[in-house]
């Protein structure tokens, strides 16, 4: 199931734990693309790593939430959130809308 880790700490702790871990996990991420994008600093490679590195630590996180749900709603979900994030092209676009008008 781990993607990027094969061994992670936060593995096995309950979801009390895992909120709290989580909410500083993401504020970092979000607090480095803030302070990335407000001092134009992704053209240093000590900040690109430290902006990695959070994103990491954020991945490891929910890695270990997901780990927590069973395996049947981890694939449906996956499969869920794989089509949510891929890209449409402009003539799936245009089907799925006269799909959804003919219906």
């Amino acid at each position: 199931m781990n993607k990027y880790f094969e061994q992670n700490k936060y593995a096995g702790k309950d979801f009390i734990d895992l909120h709290f871990v989580l909410t500083r996990a993401y504020s970092i991420v979000a607090s480095n693309l803030f302070f990335h994008e407000a001092k134009d600093d992704l053209k240093s490679p000590e900040h690109r790593l430290k902006l990695a590195k959070s994103a990491f630590r954020l991945i490891a996180v929910c890695e270990a939430i997901i780990g927590l749900v069973g395996e049947d709603e981890r694939e449906k979900a996956l499969a869920e959130v794989k089509d949510d994030v891929r890209p449409v092209d402009g003539d799936e676009l245009m089907e799925r809308f006269l799909e959804a008008l003919l219906k």
